[in-house]
């Protein structure tokens, strides 16, 4: 019986974050009425992020391209135009893309 014990203490303690994640994951579904709810909500607060990420991501191109245009520096200006089309590919696909997902479980 102590061997047992011994066995689920060294698992729980090298498996900490996965155990809270878990714990964390069943107090997020108690929230909600059923996993479609959660799975959508997920995916609803994901595309926001990815939103986000690809506002920053295009204003992040806006000023290399700016910059690459006040300096006369060709580099900037390539490395700006690829950040701000890359910015508004995922600002304007990604969550399409994520809808996708969001229509799994419903």
């Amino acid at each position: 019986m102590k061997n047992l014990f011994k066995i689920l203490k060294e698992f729980v303690v090298r498996n900490k974050k996965e155990i809270i994640s878990s714990f964390i994951f069943l107090i997020a579904m108690g929230t909600t009425t059923s996993f479609a709810d959660f799975w959508s909500e997920g995916v609803d607060g994901i595309s926001k992020f990815i939103k986000v990420i690809g506002i920053v991501l295009g204003a992040f191109g806006i000023v290399s391209l700016g910059e690459g245009f006040a300096n006369d520096n060709p580099a900037a200006k390539n490395q700006g135009a690829k950040q701000l089309a890359a910015g508004g590919a995922i600002f304007f696909l990604a969550p399409k893309l994520l809808e996708q997902l969001k229509n799994i479980f419903a």
